[in-house]
């Protein structure tokens, strides 16, 4: 086999009863060649000649909302916030060190939930409406929460206040 045999590759989609493509795989000439991925149990595995650059076991989906990078950036600047902010609160607990700790923890918090929601409450799995009810009321937790927490700040004693009346007990 030459060395240009052997850089080539092969696709290979493995589709259901109902033509969605369930595996899409790329491999090399040596195997593309073994009867058992041809047909397996009548099974539609189908090897076609067309390169494949990933291996996805969904559909691809393009992204319409933009660089998530920078999503990433500010997620890990929230959590590298709360390293110093989290003392300062105890430290020096006043309207604004607090009102920091609450927003970022929401923050934190929120990104947190909604990454779970997105993750395992799918589409494919529960139909189109579920998961946008799910994402709908991961928004209304996070705004309940932080109005929650900015109403303790300014009309009671604060979330430290409430802490150390906690930890009193």
């Amino acid at each position: 086999m030459s060395l240009s045999c052997l850089m080539r590759r092969t696709a290979i989609n493995l589709f259901d009863n109902h033509g969605h493509s369930l595996l899409r795989a790329t491999i090399s000439p040596a195997l593309a060649n073994n009867s058992l991925l041809q047909q397996k149990n009548g099974s539609s595995l189908s090897v076609s000649k067309t390169a494949v650059t990933r291996f996805s076991t969904s559909s691809v989906r393009l992204s319409a909302h933009g660089d998530h990078s920078k999503l990433w950036t500010v997620e890990r600047v929230v959590s590298a916030l709360l390293l110093p902010v989290v003392p300062a609160a105890f430290i020096a607990p006043n309207f604004g060190t607090e009102s920091m700790l609450a927003i970022l923890m929401v923050m934190h918090t929120h990104w947190g939930i909604e990454a779970i929601v997105i993750d395992y409450v799918r589409a494919s799995i529960f139909g189109p409406v579920i998961p946008k009810i799910g994402v709908g009321l991961v928004y209304v937790f996070s705004v309940a929460v932080l109005a929650g927490l900015l109403n303790v700040i300014c009309n009671d004693i604060g979330i430290v206040g409430s802490l150390k009346l906690l930890w009193s007990v």
